[in-house]
């Protein structure tokens, strides 16, 4: 069996996807250019699978594109998507 993919809330912003939390919030960091200390807030953790199909993405060129979680993951796993990779972001 494969590794699962889970999805991460790193931070009040940003949320990811990846195979672990260590090799997801190290990708962040040498995205971002912050380290360890400043990066990561209370907000931290696995956002639970049974949350997958409530939760949406806006995507799309002009942002009007809603998927829920599980199907974004599904077209990004489609796309042959390297993850460890930025899901998404609650900025405006």
């Amino acid at each position: 069996m494969g590794k699962k993919l889970k999805i991460y809330r790193l931070n009040e912003f940003d949320i990811w996807a990846g195979y672990s939390l260590s090799s997801t919030k190290k990708a962040y960091m040498e995205l971002t250019g912050c380290d360890k200390d400043d990066s990561f807030d209370g907000s931290l953790g696995e956002i639970p699978e049974s949350d997958w199909g409530n939760l949406k993405v806006i995507t799309g060129e002009d942002d009007t594109e809603v998927l829920t979680f599980r199907e974004y993951l599904q077209r990004l796993i489609k796309e042959k998507t390297k993850f460890p990779c930025e899901f998404a972001s609650t900025e405006d």
